[in-house]
């Protein structure tokens, strides 16, 4: 199945929210979708909760490109995408299950 969807996530020091986004994605009935979620350098264990979901859902990677702020995370998420469209949030974003799905299908009939 074709990916429909790449979700960029920038992260920072979100550690007591990490999981906000990654669990609305998880509930995406769009199982073709793939997330990276970029670290920016985070010491509070974000991306070792970030790596837990990864373990857990094969559709989530981390990214580590170190403290480079937040315009370079986005842009490394963008560059490493598995998508042609990419959807981006952020670590405390919540996302209908359907929003995806519907968004492609949107595109597709008025491309």
């Amino acid at each position: 199945m074709a990916r429909i969807a790449g979700i960029n996530i920038p992260n920072h020091q979100h550690a007591e929210i990490a999981l906000t986004a990654i669990y609305g994605i998880g509930r995406a009935r769009a199982q073709a979708i793939c997330v990276a979620s970029g670290d920016d350098g985070s010491a509070d264990g974000s991306a070792a909760i970030v790596e837990q979901s990864a373990r857990q859902d094969g559709r989530v990677r981390l990214l580590r490109p170190g403290c480079v702020g937040l315009v370079a995370a986005l842009n490394l998420g963008v560059a490493q995408a598995r998508a042609a469209l990419i959807a981006r949030m952020d670590a405390d974003d919540l996302m209908y299950a359907e929003r995806l799905a519907a968004q492609h299908a949107y595109l597709e009939q008025h491309p």
